[in-house]
């Protein structure tokens, strides 16, 4: 058996190794409301330019704020989703739009599966690999049916006329004066992805990095801890504090992946600690000080390192 994209293989290959089996929808109204649910990541600055001071910088001032910067990203956030609880059934009942379901963590094996094997790969083709049959998976929940086209290439003008003139015409692309590719809009669809997957990954993703910001962070530091950005899977604070590495020590191995660091790192952190585990925190500086931080608009932010 062929396939064309990694999405269509990973989606066939959780199905048969789970063996859950998914209820797509029928009704309009619940397909409808879904396709309206499905909404992406946040992705933000909050603050534009920032300072950090702490004694792991050679120009730490003692008689200012003692300050860190950090930049936290959430491992596979979209597979830690999908090893939750998912919905497998829907069933529409009268009150409004309120939708029960049954739930289970139906992709979960999977998901760890590929996580295990990408902990245990060897070189980055294999890494890179296991990571795309998890985030593969995760996009064919999401594909939008309705941007689907077909293709027609054509030698004759009278050919592409006639498309042109139907009501489902799209667009064309002109490759030379003897060949055009017209792109024709779908007449019937047929939805046959289980959109309320997405849907539901979306928001367990959000859900995660929501609860590790409000009950991990701003209960422990309060109007110490400032976010400076967001982009989807990650968190970058300034925060007050006199050692922001002894302060997390505690909690590694609940909440952090600490494989990144040194193995001697100036902190103390427990090192080598939770590699890849999906919905850990890694520090995407490896355990290096930030000292600089800039950011102009979403997706366009700069800071330094201590090179050491």
């Amino acid at each position: 058996m062929w396939y064309y994209t990694s999405p269509g293989l990973a989606y066939d290959a959780a199905l048969k190794m789970t063996g859950v089996k998914l209820e797509l929808l029928s009704d309009p109204d619940m397909l409808l409301m879904f396709e309206k649910a499905t909404r992406g990541g946040v992705a933000m600055i909050t603050q534009q330019t920032c300072k950090a001071n702490n004694p792991y910088m050679s120009d730490y001032d003692k008689m200012q704020a003692t300050k860190y910067l950090t930049y936290l990203d959430a491992n596979n956030l979209y597979g830690y989703a999908m090893s939750q609880p998912l919905p497998t059934g829907m069933k529409l009942t009268k009150v409004h739009r309120i939708i029960g379901f049954a739930q289970s963590p139906c992709l979960k094996q999977y998901i760890d599966l590929n996580t295990n094997l990408r902990t245990k790969a060897n070189n980055d083709s294999e890494k890179d690999f296991f990571k795309l049959m998890n985030n593969s998976l995760f996009g064919k929940t999401i594909e939008n049916i309705r941007k689907r086209v077909n293709v027609k290439l054509l030698t004759s003008g009278k050919q592409a006329l006639k498309l042109v003139a139907k009501p489902n015409y799209d667009r064309r692309v002109i490759f030379s004066e003897n060949l055009t590719a017209i792109h024709m809009k779908k007449t019937k669809l047929i939805f046959n992805k289980p959109v309320y997957l997405g849907s539901c990954i979306l928001d367990l993703s959000k859900t995660l990095m929501y609860d590790f910001h409000y009950n991990f962070m701003k209960k422990k530091y309060g109007d110490n801890a400032k976010l400076l950005f967001t982009d989807t899977d990650s968190l970058a604070y300034e925060i007050q504090t006199e050692d922001f590495y002894k302060d997390i020590t505690p909690y590694v191995q609940d909440k952090f992946d600490t494989s990144n660091f040194p193995a001697e790192h100036s902190s103390g952190i427990p090192t080598g600690v939770n590699k890849k585990i999906v919905g850990m925190l890694k520090d995407e500086c490896g355990g290096k000080i930030m000292t600089e931080f800039v950011g102009l608009r979403a997706k366009m932010y700069a800071f330094k390192l201590v090179r050491k």
